[in-house]
């Protein structure tokens, strides 16, 4: 029997700029931490909760995870590539011999030309894979 999963939007924000910060969204972090570490009790029963995946635009996921904007050299979420700028576009052209991105080398910012360099996104304290949570648009 498949399980059928339905999406719960944790946050909606809006605004004609974007914010400075990522402060307002250090109280859902943490309230989501700890749901992710304790559940939650409905009628007597502990409920687990699991997270299957951050979904947001490009640009958002850019700024919640403190890496470098999707057009810069080096902003492939998935690989380690830099991208090369031909017709107007970044591309990037390798497909043979490619060092994908990890969790393990994101949170170790392993490649310092991805991220911003003394930012650190709130969603790192979670127990969340840095890569695979966050899919593609």
């Amino acid at each position: 029997m498949k399980k059928v999963c339905y999406p719960h939007i944790a946050a909606l924000t809006y605004g004609k700029v974007k914010p400075d910060n990522l402060q307002f969204s250090n109280e859902a972090v943490e309230e989501l931490r700890w749901l992710l570490e304790n559940g939650f009790k409905y009628n007597a029963n502990r409920i687990s909760i699991t997270l299957k995946f951050i979904v947001c635009d490009t640009p958002a996921k850019c700024f919640i995870k403190w890496v470098k904007l999707y057009s810069g050299y080096y902003g492939c979420d998935k690989s380690n590539q830099k991208s090369f700028y031909c017709e107007r576009r970044m591309t990037y052209p390798e497909i043979i011999g490619l060092q994908l991105r990890d969790n393990r080398s994101f949170r170790l910012k392993s490649n310092v030309n991805h991220h911003h360099t003394s930012l650190v996104s709130p969603f790192c304290v979670l127990s969340i894979d840095m890569v695979e949570d966050f899919p593609i648009d």
